[in-house]
């Protein structure tokens, strides 16, 4: 199933389609700059939620072809229900009593998760309906003045696969991107931006850049290719990621016998791969506990040291898509803002809800920035 679903799918991730989704980028940190400006001065605020909502904006309307405008509307029940099923999903793995689903039909988790499993199997179901109508009026409208018929988005691949897909693996894969596609990519944006508002040096060095490309325009006609331009940036997400992997641990299963130090583990075996543990690894990066963008530099020197969108043939599919909406969206708040550390001093709880997520926040202070 994996390889039939992924030969279908990775066209779509490549930099040649994702291209023209910039401009969708842009369009949804335009608003974002306009919401954050009224944050300004402020010492003090959790910017995750802000992120959170305009990621998922941009997922909706680039991979799904449905525009929400969630930026400017209330929070979604959405979002409450992927905590949900992530936080029990966690609690049903570490507990030798719940992971048991007999004895998990019995506590109060399994009412939220079915109420929340509703949500969202609700919800995806709304978006592939809504995204039907669209595309038979798009048809007809192209049918009938010869015109040409708008580009494809993911779910349109998905759904011209109806002969062969189900429509329950046509759920599961809209699932999949809506969750994958906007909560690990919001976390870890916010948590890039905490590092920056803690490193003035690199907030310059990204000005720097940004000027090298733009001029000193605050706010140009951002192309695909500029944003390619991006290197220190480039360097200053991955370091992001290293500190605060957005799925720290994973896992893969043996699918054959395996000789490792001195050991045979059989064919079966689960192994669990602990990115975080790696990312922080002093033989690999000295000084792991410093953010310093400049390791990066030479990473071809060891590609398997960092992993946090996984490796080999099961690789996380939407990476690229994933760098090109951070990185659009961590320059677009560095041309508009200068970040600061929260005052008083915030630490961060972390917390593993299948993905990497802060407990009390990721808090930082804003002041606008006149011309960069």
């Amino acid at each position: 199933m994996w390889k039939a679903h992924r030969r279908l799918l990775n066209p779509f991730f490549s930099y040649k389609l994702l291209e023209r989704f910039v401009y969708i980028f842009e369009s949804a940190n335009n608003i974002l700059v306009k919401i954050l400006s009224k944050m300004v001065d402020s010492d003090n605020f959790d910017i995750y939620p802000y992120i959170r909502r305009c990621i998922f904006d941009i997922v909706c309307e680039s991979i799904m072809g449905i525009e929400l405008d969630l930026q400017n509307t209330e929070t979604s029940h959405y979002f409450q229900s992927v905590k949900n099923i992530c936080k029990i999903f966690m609690t049903r793995v570490t507990s030798m009593v719940k992971c048991y689903s007999f004895i998990h039909r019995f506590t109060k988790d399994y009412a939220i998760e079915q109420h929340s499993l509703k949500c969202l199997n609700d919800f995806t179901e709304s978006v592939i309906n809504k995204r039907r109508e669209q595309l038979k009026k798009s048809r007809k409208a192209s049918t009938s003045t010869g015109g040409i018929r708008e580009k494809k988005v993911f779910l349109d691949l998905i759904l011209e696969s109806a002969d062969t897909l189900s429509y329950n693996e046509i759920k599961d894969e809209v699932n999949t991107l809506l969750f994958g596609g906007h909560d690990t990519t919001s976390a870890a944006t916010s948590f890039i931006l905490f590092c920056l508002s803690n490193n003035k040096e690199a907030q310059n060095k990204i000005l720097e850049e940004q000027r090298e490309i733009f001029g000193n325009v605050q706010d140009p006609d951002v192309t695909f290719a500029s944003v390619q331009k991006m290197k220190y940036l480039d360097n200053v997400i991955k370091e992001g990621l290293r500190l605060y992997s957005p799925v720290p641990i994973f896992a893969r299963e043996f699918d054959q016998e395996i000789q490792y130090n001195g050991m045979t583990i059989p064919k079966g075996v689960r192994l669990i791969v602990f990115a975080h543990g790696l990312h922080m690894n002093p033989k690999f990066y000295p000084d792991p506990e410093k953010f310093d963008p400049s390791r990066f530099e030479n990473l071809e020197k060891r590609p398997f040291a960092f992993i946090p969108f996984g490796a080999g043939l099961r690789n996380c599919i939407g990476q690229k898509f994933a760098m090109l909406l951070i990185k659009s969206v961590v320059s677009k708040i560095l041309r508009n803002f200068e970040l600061s550390s929260a005052f008083p001093s915030h630490r961060m709880e972390l917390v593993l809800e299948t993905v990497l997520k802060s407990a009390s926040g990721v808090k930082i202070g804003l002041k606008l920035r006149q011309n960069i």
